[in-house]
């Protein structure tokens, strides 16, 4: 293997820890960035320029995905660009509306191959 294309050159981040860590996901599994950052001890903005440099290389994609303020769960719902988030939308479990969801939005992955 090349080390220095496990480099994202943008940020100085080296992806093979990355690579490595993410090599206990399947396709279609989601990889939560807090899950990257705590295992490997990088910084969020690192963790998400790695995931953004996987990305880029077609190992994951990322979507969008609403955080319940009121019972602190995750919709169920998965959305690949900002603009399919609903302006209004309802909590499936606690059934409270999500106002502003924009502003409860996280990043997510999905591993789409092996490494």
């Amino acid at each position: 293997m090349n080390q220095s294309n496990d480099v994202c050159e943008t940020k100085s981040i080296d992806l093979f820890p990355v690579k490595e860590f993410l090599k206990k996901y399947k396709p279609g599994e989601w990889i939560y960035p807090a899950v990257i950052q705590r295992n490997l001890k990088l910084y969020a903005k690192d963790a998400y320029a790695a995931l953004d440099a996987l990305c880029e290389e077609g190992l994951i994609e990322q979507y969008y995905r609403i955080y319940c303020p009121y019972c602190q769960q995750y919709l169920n719902q998965f959305f690949r660009v900002v603009n399919e988030i609903p302006a209004e939308i309802f909590c499936e479990d606690c059934d409270n509306e999500i106002t502003n969801p924009l502003e409860k939005t996280y990043l997510v992955y999905r591993m789409l191959k092996q490494n």
